[in-house]
This record gives structure tokens, sequence and C-alpha cells, in this order.
């Protein structure tokens, strides 16, 4: 298979103007890709979910986002001097990279990863239900293929890839692939990072890939912040590739190092400042937790179960339709027409109407992942006597105070890559982050120079914790003794105000 090209370039046939990148030119098969019903579906997508409802210019897409990677990819395969048929293939790569993302962002995505979790503990497909449609116009009486997406990969990524391989009918991507003779398992498999070539999965898969490298300035150029910014031109100009035991891997010039440490600073950062936003965690919290139930309730006949979404994807219609004013107008639906218990009250008024809980307790701490956790104890304790004295104001059936903490890092350390030895790691592994040394041109681990910020970076891991409370006039109100036809109008006036 050869890419289309003219003069040793990519012949490009139309091009779309991106707010980041700006004029973004395409190739055939990427036009015909950007057309199907699968991308056109990213642009009902939100990148950061329901993260607009915190941060007002929290509007932009997935699709937007998978043009800005593609862009990304290529700006870094010419630099590195790829020939259009690599090109080509990794531009696909990154445009397809999100095609079967779920709805609001990842807050329905780890619903179902809760969802798959019991199901691999339990190994029983309980969790499929014979009633269940899957959104408008399920065919009455469909069968379903009860199987779990293989792989090790984020769950996004697996349906990402069945796409990919899986839609080969007109108007799907396996399809309009094959249509320009390209190998669909050859691009699934570097969107989920697990392709013969070590160089396509770093550069889709590691520490410091396409896909963050645009949604880092992405985000914090649509959200008006800081964090996240760095200076993606300069740092591009430094990739360059050395051999490894005969492979050749992705590495960074000595003299980018200290934009590597300002990539690494703004990814935590925005970690803290935008993932980890008070307010926006308790409702992408309350989202999940409020899909996660309405997936056990057999009166919530249109949310797709865990081990449809294979065959969900195989109906352009029914899958075009898995986006976030479907999932909105589902959880309206089931309030309007109490699919769920009363005590769920709560969770309806913080994703419906804002109405957020209030933060009472609040510690983020920075400690040595060798040290001890005296501090991390310390902050539970007070996590729970803040619960005795405030009350919660939320049913233990919806929100588990106890989970609204989380830890993460920035740079692991071998010991968590499953590591020993720096020379074995150096070789195999896919996510580090290598340094190119001037002098002896032999690559580093960037956790071993010393004149990097990540030598501190590995050493230390970051908790939140966080206790909330919901304020006395926010408390949903019983109406367990108005008749029930009651009840549904005064909440249906209620929604159309």
């Amino acid at each position: 298979m050869k890419a289309p090209c003219r003069n040793g370039e990519l012949e490009y046939v139309g091009r779309i103007h991106e707010s980041l990148h700006g004029f973004i030119h395409l190739t055939q098969v990427e036009k015909e890709l950007i057309d199907c019903p699968y991308l056109q579906r990213l642009r009902q997508i939100k990148q950061l979910g329901l993260a607009h409802l915190v941060f007002p210019g929290g509007e932009h897409t997935r699709f937007s986002h998978s043009l800005g990677v593609m862009w990304v990819i290529d700006r870094i395969s010419r630099h590195l001097q790829f020939d259009p048929r690599t090109r080509q293939v990794l531009r696909l790569a990154a445009l397809l990279h999100d095609v079967g993302h779920f709805p609001l962002s990842h807050t329905l995505e780890a619903a179902y990863e809760d969802a798959e979790d019991k199901v691999k503990k339990t190994n029983t497909g309980l969790l499929v239900r014979k009633h269940q449609a899957a959104g408008p116009g399920r065919r009455k009486g469909a069968r379903l293929t009860g199987k779990l997406l293989p792989g090790g990969a984020a769950l996004h990524e697996r349906l990402s890839r069945h796409v990919i391989e899986e839609t080969d009918f007109p108007d799907g991507v396996t399809c309009i692939l094959k249509n320009h003779r390209f190998i669909p398992n050859e691009i699934g498999s570097i969107v989920v990072g697990e392709s013969n070539v070590m160089l396509y999965n770093q550069l889709m898969h590691s520490d410091i890939d396409a896909d963050q490298m645009d949604y880092l300035i992405r985000d914090a150029t649509c959200l008006g912040i800081g964090y996240g910014q760095f200076a993606i031109e300069y740092l591009i100009e430094c990739f360059k590739t050395a051999k490894i035991d005969g492979q050749d891997l992705l590495c960074i010039k000595e003299k980018g190092i200290h934009t590597v440490d300002h990539y690494l600073l703004a990814k935590y950062f925005y970690r803290v400042q935008v993932l980890y936003h008070r307010t926006r965690w308790i409702i992408e919290e309350a989202a999940q937790k409020l899909y996660g139930n309405l997936m056990g309730s057999r009166k919530a006949k249109p949310v797709p179960g865990l081990m449809y979404l294979p065959d969900m994807v195989q109906d352009i219609m029914r899958w075009a339709s898995f986006d976030d004013s479907w999932v909105m107008g589902v959880f309206r639906q089931a309030e309007v027409e109490k699919w769920l218990a009363a005590d769920c009250a709560c969770l309806f008024d913080i994703v419906l109407r804002r109405r957020i809980p209030t933060c009472v307790y609040e510690k983020t701490v920075n400690r040595d992942k060798d040290g001890p956790d005296d501090v991390l104890g310390a902050c539970r304790e007070q996590m729970e006597r803040s619960v005795a004295s405030n009350g919660t104001g939320l049913s233990a059936t919806c929100i588990d105070l106890h989970h609204l903490s989380r830890k993460f890092t920035v740079v692991k350390s071998l010991a968590e890559r499953g590591y020993k030895d720096e020379k074995v790691a150096l070789k195999e592994d896919r996510d580090i982050i290598r340094i190119l040394d001037h002098e002896t041109d032999k690559p580093l681990l960037i956790g071993r120079d010393s004149a990097s910020f990540a030598q501190y970076l590995q050493k230390i891991e970051t908790h939140v914790f966080r206790v909330y409370t919901l304020k006395p006039s926010h408390q949903p109100s019983s109406r367990s003794h108005l008749p029930v036809q009651n009840r549904r109008n005064r909440s249906m006036r209620r929604l159309l105000r």
C-alpha cells in the first residue's frame, strides 16, 4: 500500500481551519473519514465533559481535538523526516484515536470500567440485560453477543480499535480504510499502543505523545487559563530518533530538557487546577454515579449495557446518537419517570441543575513515594471527622464520600514501571522519556539527568482529599406525599421552565 503523494509529499484534496493550529490540509481518505458518521459524532462530545459548568470556555469537542492530534503527529513526522506512507498511517491513527470515545469525556467510561471490573471478578455476564435497548431505534429482539473487548488499554481506546477494525460496511471506518488500501489492524494497533513498531507507539502512547501535547494546550487555551501551556514547537524541534538494540526509539535532545520540564509541570498543574477542580470533580463524580445506577436499573431500558457496546457500534444510527445530548436526555427522562430511587434526587440536582454541594474539607498533599504515610492517615482521619461534624446530606447509595480522594504521579519511577534494570527499561519501555546526551549521543532516562526536575517529580505522588456536604437550601425535597401523576407533572413543569 502506498499513500497518495506527489513529488514525495502527501497529496491534499482539501483543508479545514482549526482554531488552535490554523489550516489543516486533508488527503482524500482523511476527508472521507471526517465526513463519515463515526467522526461526525465527535462534534457532539465535549472534550472535557461537564467542565463547561465550571469553565464556560470548555465547549470544545473531541472532533477538534482529533484534528489537532493529527496536526501534531504530522508536524513531528515531518521533523523526523518520515516517508509519506508512514506519515499517512500515523495521521490516520491520530485522527481516529478517539473515534470510540464515550460521551461526557471520561465520566461514562469510568462507569463502564467499573462494570467491566465486576464482570471480570465474577466471570459472568450478569450485567447484560436482554430487555435492554441501546438508544433510539434498537431492533426488537436483537441478540447480544455478550463479549468484552480484549486488551489491556483503556476502554475507550479498545472501543476505538473496534470501530477501526470491525465496521466494514458503507460509511464504516473499516470500509473507508480498505477502499484506500490501508490496513485497519495496523492503525488500530497504534491507537492502543500495541504496534510492532515501538516508535509509532511512543508518538501516540507515551509520557510525551501527540495526544497529550494537543489537549494540554487546547484545554488551556479554550478555558482561558495558563495551566497546560508549553513551547510545543521548540519541543518538537528537539525530537530525535536513536537506535537502541537495532530499533528506532524517540528521544529528546539534551538542549530540550527544560522544555520537557515545562511540559511535565504543565501536566501537573493541569491535573491539580482543571481535572481535580473542586466543583468539576463533584459534578463528574455525581454524573458517573448517576449513570452507573441507571446501568443497574431495569427501568432504564435505553441505557446500553457494557457487553452490548461492540454490537452497538455496528449500527451507525444508534452509535451516532450515543453522544452528550443523548446522555443528558436520558438523565432528564430518568428523573421525570422515576427510574431510580428517591435518594438519588441529589445526583439529579447536581448534574441537571448545578446545585453544587459545599466542599467542607480539602487537602492536597505531595509526599515522597518511599516516605511514611502519616500525613495521609491524618488526612483520612480529618475527612472522617469532617463528615461526622458537618453531616453529608448525600445518600450513601449515591456518593461514597470515602472515595473522593485521588492520587496521581507525573513521572513514574522504574519500580512503578516494573523494571529493576535501567538498561532494560531504556530498551523496552514504551512510555518513558529518553534524553540524548550531547557528548556521547547515548540515551538516558529523564529521571537520571541531574539537570531535570523529573528527578524530583518521579519521587513524589500527589494526593487530593475532599469532603462535600449539601447546603440546607439544596436538600432535595420529599415528594412522597404527592400523587405519582402530580409529582411527574411538577417535575416536567420544572424542566420546561
